[in-house]
């Protein structure tokens, strides 16, 4: 499976209900940034740090999974990019809809690093 045949697989598995799909193809020791100045914007030193201190504190805001629409993947040697859209529900009711713009480096198929670009302005709004 090639790195862009990869992300296609991660986002069409969260399109069909299984929303730990990119923890599959992460790396043990990735390097994943949030870009910005959210309460999760930093850098995550491996999985573990990246699962327990970034997606499950996002998830654990949300009444719903996120659905995902993805606009474009580009691939350039080890890196694919891909830019989404991403619409949710809060836990308070109100809307949840973002988006991203993800810098994946790959080596031997998994995932080494990792930049999130996305609206911090709204992602910081789940932690009010």
């Amino acid at each position: 499976m090639t790195n862009v045949e990869i992300v296609q697989s991660i986002f069409e598995q969260r399109k069909s209900g299984k929303h730990d799909a990119l923890e599959n193809f992460l790396d043990e020791d990735v390097q994943w940034t949030i870009m910005g100045t959210s309460p999760v914007s930093r850098l995550f030193k491996g999985k573990k740090d990246f699962l327990e201190n970034a997606v499950a504190k996002v998830r654990d805001r949300l009444a719903s999974a996120i659905k995902v629409t993805v606009s474009r993947i580009l691939s350039d040697g080890d890196y694919v990019i891909v830019e989404w859209e991403g619409k949710s529900t809060n836990l308070a009711g109100g809307t949840y809809n973002n988006s991203y713009c993800w810098i994946l480096k790959f080596h031997k198929s998994r995932i080494v690093e990792g930049t999130a670009y996305v609206d911090t302005q709204l992602l910081g709004e789940l932690f009010e």
